[in-house]
């Protein structure tokens, strides 16, 4: 049987904590509270003014009677919203699956987003989970159970990219768990967000929804996981 070899690059192996101690000076530089509440008040002026502006157009007549239903549309779609997606989280709730995977050479991120498009699969979580619902530390093993369940190979592996990666709370005990069940973590720093259109304004305008404004960070890391090929117990490569 062939071998897959790994693939070359600059690379430093080192362990995940000594990175972070060595990066520590830089800090969280996070989209402050008050730009991510305006985007939100944007978003939601826009649709709602669009949903009013099509129940209007529909009225053949101007009187008091006719702008009733205009009037009570963009509060009642504003509500269905609101109730889908509590709905939503609900069921994530029970079914207790709060992760997602999506390849990441399909033709949408090929047609929106080519800086996306890879081989591979990348694992997220899902817009409509309630990350304050445990502590970090569970949502770190539930990740990591879910991660070690799907198959990966070096020329297809799982893909973890986001802002929140950026807590090392959160990513050092990933790195961790993931490596020390025979898996190689290559972590990517200081990313650009991969989509700043949909972390700044889309996904605070749905979480919204569910009581809280979420924190988003201005950066991301990646941490790009395979099988394991080295002699060691663990391995955790960052690209510099």
């Amino acid at each position: 049987m062939k071998k897959e070899q790994p693939i070359p690059g600059k690379m430093i192996t080192s362990s995940e904590a000594i990175v972070s101690k060595r990066l520590s000076a830089e800090g969280l530089e996070r989209i402050s509270k008050a730009t991510l509440r305006r985007n939100v008040k944007i978003m939601w002026s826009v649709f709602l003014s669009l949903i009013l502006m099509v129940s209007l157009s529909s009225v053949s007549y101007r009187s008091i009677a006719a702008l009733i239903v205009p009037a009570v549309t963009p509060p009642g779609v504003f509500l269905l919203c609101l109730t889908g997606f509590r709905t939503c989280r609900l069921i994530n709730k029970w079914t207790d699956k709060p992760f997602t995977t999506d390849p990441a050479d399909s033709v949408l991120y090929w047609l929106f987003c080519r800086a996306a498009y890879r081989p591979g699969r990348y694992v997220g979580i899902k817009l409509t989970v309630d990350i304050n619902s445990r502590p970090m530390h569970k949502w770190v093993g539930k990740m990591a159970e879910f991660v070690l369940d799907k198959p990966c190979t070096l020329s297809r592996p799982l893909i973890l990219r986001s802002h929140l990666l950026s807590n090392s709370r959160f990513r050092e005990p990933l790195t961790e768990q993931l490596t020390a069940a025979g898996m190689c973590c290559t972590v990517r720093r200081d990313l650009p967000l991969l989509f700043p259109w949909l972390l700044t304004w889309l996904t605070p305008a749905v979480m919204v929804l569910g009581g809280r404004l979420p924190s988003m960070y201005t950066r991301e890391w990646e941490i790009i996981v395979t099988p394991e090929y080295r002699l060691s117990d663990s391995a955790v490569s960052v690209v510099s």
